[in-house]
């Protein structure tokens, strides 16, 4: 058996039977094993490996750089990296390491010679395993400052034994700066090459630098996460504990999306959450109340919804006739504890064909009626005629704007849903929310129109009038 035999070192388990990691260096658990290639083991090694290019050092003529080449195969000159050598007496003193054997050859006046230093196999068994030259077959090794060209990836062993690791790779022409090496345990792996005022990064990650934005590429995926002033616009954060559908959050900042298991927000700021939502003002709570009105319900229109006629009627009380005004009434309870937040009035609104004339609804103001509700209806004993309580509307209970200035007048054409202003002023002092019973209507504002027996009463009452349904929608906090 050859000297050489008992020296070589051909697998990542051979690595950690020569040197035994994990009592040297505590590593059981993070060094991993690969049956078929050579392991790659991180900054653990970087301690082992300076100690070694020390000794790496000692064993080569005094040359102030050299290549080291890592291919399979046992190296000659019909092969690379030879074949791409354009003046070879360049190249003496590099050395090749065998990927399948783990021999090592340096390259002569002679040719390609086997090496038999210990220190010397072992340094470059190291190398093989440290670094990553699946695609990238060679390392620059320099003993002295070194000069362009250089590549991310190579070496410069300072005097005192201290690996340095190039993190910018500049072309030939350029100048050495010292922030194109660092001290190998802060090294992080990215191809870079240097042109004038120019880096373009070839593999890892670009940081892009201006005055106003950092941003970060990863030309792996080729996703950039971009950051502006205290603000980071683009890309995606993930929780470590993030599993789709399972557990953690996740935020795409691009899109504008935040996902948990539990609760969603989409692009449109939809909120999509399973249980219920909790704030330090308590439970959030919507509150829904349902309109009624004093008039007859239409029935067979289109929609089969549950609409009333909001407009005008006419009363045979007196004589001549009094043409009334109809509404819409709601009756709204805020519980004791909760704190509005806000209400508005939705109104559905259907226009009708009266006898050939349309009717719809015209400046649709909202009313606090709490204080005017009255208790005595108008009516006539065994009548027909539709019954209207007791109820002040005039300019003091408008809810100001709650509908527009001066009202809403809906389509004469079209079904339309209204949503009012916020009217969450009516139940609040201030900013205190006043628990208890209110009453809010919807009526037309305008004038009721001139009508004796006689006349049509479809052109001139009806064509104000169409059919509604109205509801008020109240959003706030329950305290638990």
């Amino acid at each position: 058996m050859s000297l050489q035999d008992k020296n070589v070192v051909r697998t990542a388990a051979d690595l950690e039977k020569k040197y035994n990691f994990a009592k040297l260096l505590g590593l059981s658990k993070n060094i991993e094993t690969n049956t078929e290639t050579l392991i790659k083991v991180e900054n653990e090694l970087n301690n082992m490996l300076n100690s070694l290019v020390i000794n790496l050092s000692d064993v080569l003529d005094s040359q102030s750089s050299i290549s080291l080449w890592f291919y399979e195969g046992i190296p000659t000159t019909s092969n690379e990296p030879y074949t791409d050598w354009v003046t070879p007496s360049d190249h003496y003193g590099d050395l090749y390491y065998d990927q399948n054997s783990g021999y090592v050859y340096k390259y002569t006046s002679t040719g390609w010679v086997l090496q038999t230093d210990e220190n010397l196999i072992n340094a470059l068994a190291l190398t093989n395993v440290e670094l990553d030259v699946t695609t990238d077959h060679e390392r620059q090794v320099f003993f002295q400052q070194p000069t362009p060209p250089y590549q991310s990836g190579d070496w410069w062993i300072q005097d005192d034994g201290t690996l340095m690791i190039c993190q910018l790779g500049k072309p030939t022409g350029e100048t050495f700066e010292e922030n194109d090496f660092v001290i190998s345990t802060r090294y992080v792996q990215t191809v870079a090459v240097k042109q004038g005022d120019t880096i373009e990064v070839i593999k890892g990650q670009v940081v892009t630098i201006t005055d106003t934005m950092v941003s970060y590429t990863d030309k792996a995926t080729g996703k950039t996460t971009a950051i502006s002033g205290d603000s980071i616009t683009t890309g995606t954060l993930k929780s470590q504990n993030y599993v789709q559908g399972t557990s953690g959050t996740k935020f795409d900042l691009t899109n504008g999306v935040i996902d948990s298991k539990n609760f969603k927000l989409d692009n449109s700021g939809n909120i999509d959450v399973e249980g219920y939502i909790t704030t330090s003002r308590g439970i959030i709570t919507n509150l829904q109340y349902q309109g009624r009105s004093f008039n007859w319900l239409a029935e067979g229109n289109a929609d089969s919804a549950e609409e009333y006629f909001l407009g005008y009627n006419e009363s045979w009380e007196d004589y001549p006739p009094k043409n009334l005004a109809n509404f819409f009434c709601v009756d709204v309870y805020i519980p004791q504890g909760f704190t509005i937040q806000s209400a508005k009035i939705v109104v559905k609104h259907n226009p009708v064909n009266w006898g050939g004339n349309t009717g719809y609804c015209r400046n649709i103001n909202a009313y606090n009626i709490t204080n005017y509700m009255g208790n005595n209806i108008y009516a006539e004993y065994a009548s027909d005629y539709n019954l209207f309580p007791n109820v002040v509307f005039n300019s003091s209970n408008i809810i100001s704007n709650a509908m527009g200035s001066g009202g809403h007048t809906f389509s004469s054409s079209a079904a339309e849903t209204y949503t009012s202003n916020d009217i969450s002023s009516v139940f609040k002092s201030g900013d205190n929310t006043i628990p208890g019973h209110y009453n809010i209507a919807i009526k037309t504002s305008n004038s009721t129109p001139g009508y004796y027996d006689g006349q049509d009463a479809n052109s001139y009452l009806g064509v104000h009038t169409g059919f509604v349904a109205m509801e008020i929608n109240i959003i706030g906090y329950t305290k638990i």
